[in-house]
């Protein structure tokens, strides 16, 4: 009986040496850098969850998506590295009969005289908080290219990333 109490007080420390462990190593794990202008900031790993406003999330896609960027890099990053969703996607000239699609007075004022040929507007997910007494967000991104897929110009929650060309 006492050997039986040796191996249980010995199993029981054994389970809490690993888990005090375990807790140490995450506690000591590195935090994800979200500041696109620190060197150590990782495009490839881009989720736009990490980011609590449109802002910041256009601070990121001003560094890392200057304008001419070609539409399979912004994709790479977005939908198939971020997991983020193409909502919608049409020709240029078509895009005042889409409802919802930039209808605000920066966006329509920022897309005179530019020359695009279509556009693709993204679902970037937002931040859950923990306690939320309105309904979940999204943000969206609309980005406009040209014939060759270059990036003509871009807007996060309705804003617009670059300064007009």
């Amino acid at each position: 009986m006492k050997n039986f109490k040796k191996i249980l007080i010995a199993a029981f420390a054994a389970i809490l040496l690993v888990v005090s462990g375990a807790y140490l190593v995450a506690l000591a794990k590195p935090t994800k850098i979200t500041d696109p202008h620190d060197p150590a900031f990782n495009i490839e790993k881009f989720d736009s969850r990490d980011y609590k406003s449109a802002d910041e999330i256009a601070e990121v896609f001003r560094k890392f998506f200057p304008l001419g960027t070609k539409r399979s890099y912004i994709d790479h990053i977005l939908v198939e590295n971020g997991g983020i969703r193409i909502i919608r996607e049409g020709l240029f000239k078509e895009r005042e009969e889409i409802p919802g699609l930039g209808h605000g007075y920066n966006h329509q004022e920022a897309v005179k005289g530019i020359k695009a040929e279509y556009f693709i507007s993204y679902n970037l997910l937002a931040k859950k908080p923990l306690f939320r007494i309105t309904p979940g967000s999204s943000r969206g991104a609309t980005a406009y290219y040209d014939e060759n897929d270059n990036l003509k110009i871009l807007f996060v929650g309705g804003e617009l990333v670059h300064s007009k060309e």
